[in-house]
């Protein structure tokens, strides 16, 4: 049998359920963060959490929407004099950021809806050009691949974490850091972190940070029997009701999608999935869908190698770099990772292995 650890998940808009149609009141942004080593968080939100009430990129708004002044600061903002903020204001990989002074925009797409008005406000998109629109998009911008991997989607706990880093490496403290981090995903209001969000009873910036490892996890393996392939996963999704699914293919890019048994989860919950299939290299995720927000709560991509009637892998652990990372690796054992409510215990055997994202 080998083990293969889903390690955190990540939620993500429906792309495979054709009869449920995608909530027009929903948009996706690359959501600006502190860490040059992740300085994006791609997020599903409410159009709405974009404006409330003033106009785009204000100054002189102390609002908290993703189109506001706030999310949209600059290195050279607070310089005497002040500098030009760049344009589009994104991260800038070839820039070497001062502590405290890792600062760049939000990339909003066009938000508008048949030709209306979002709350009152003309909502023009934010860094959509340029190298924004690359950062967006998952492309390369000038020959410079690093931008295609700028934006990814991240589980509430790699973003933290990466985030924490940086401003711990700007001399805040670490429990500083934490409460900032947790605050500012409540802030967000990604459908990502409804887990987290319903577990924390609608208010991220009161849970612990411990929080982070417990709700909108999952662990899951692969075993072969003959010509079958079953996946195992649990999700914890505190009082949130989806449907379990798992998504496979030949490359990253997956493209099959089938439903898991049992097919309605809510909290702390087992599912899996029986396949057959032809001998070769296959990559697939567990995923809970939520009919309620049009999204999906995903485990990460993993690998496995099946042959007549046996299978072949290494478990993976994703780095806080992507949610998507892409890893290989040989091993002659497996590892595996258990995360629960009460506890976290980790059991690693003798591998050797090699990642990159």
């Amino acid at each position: 049998m080998l083990l293969i650890a889903l390690s955190l998940v990540t939620y993500l808009p429906k792309k495979t359920q054709a009869a449920r149609a995608s909530n027009p009141n929903k948009i996706t942004i690359c959501h600006r963060t502190h860490a040059t080593t992740n300085p994006y968080r791609r997020i599903s939100v409410n159009k709405s959490s974009i404006f409330d009430g003033a106009s785009l990129d204000d100054p002189n708004s102390n609002g908290t929407g993703h189109g506001r002044f706030q999310h949209n600061d600059w290195p050279g903002s607070d310089a005497n004099p002040v500098t030009a903020r760049p344009v589009p204001n994104v991260y800038n990989p070839t820039v070497t950021y001062a502590p405290n002074k890792k600062r760049w925009g939000d990339i909003i797409p066009d938000v508008l809806d048949n030709g209306n008005q979002l709350n009152n406000v003309t909502a023009s998109p934010l860094n959509y050009t340029g190298a924004g629109y690359a950062i967006y998009h998952n492309q390369a911008y000038g020959g410079d691949s690093r931008y295609a991997t700028m934006c990814k989607r991240r589980s509430a706990k790699e973003y933290c974490d990466a985030e924490v880093a940086a401003l711990v490496a700007d001399g805040m403290t670490q429990s500083a850091a934490e409460s900032s981090c947790m605050a500012e995903l409540q802030e967000q209001g990604a459908l990502e972190d409804a887990p987290l969000l319903s577990a924390c009873g609608n208010n991220i910036a009161t849970c612990s940070f411990a929080a982070l490892s417990v709700y909108g996890t999952s662990t899951g393996q692969v075993s072969c029997s003959g010509g079958n392939i079953t996946m195992n996963a649990t999700t914890n999704m505190s009082s949130i009701t989806g449907e379990a699914y798992f998504q496979y293919g030949t490359t990253e890019a997956l493209g099959t999608s089938v439903a898991a048994t049992p097919a309605s989860v809510t909290g702390s919950t087992s599912f899996s999935v029986t396949l057959t299939l032809s001998d070769g290299t296959y990559y697939y995720r567990a995923l809970v869908a939520t009919p309620t927000d049009d999204g999906e709560v995903a485990g990460t991509i993993e690998t496995f190698t099946k042959s007549s009637s046996t299978c072949s892998g290494t478990a993976t652990t994703t780095t806080s770099t992507s949610s998507s990372s892409t890893s290989t690796s040989t091993s002659t054992s497996s590892t595996s990772t258990t995360t629960t409510v009460a506890s976290s215990s980790t059991s690693t055997s003798t591998s050797t292995s090699t990642s990159t994202s």
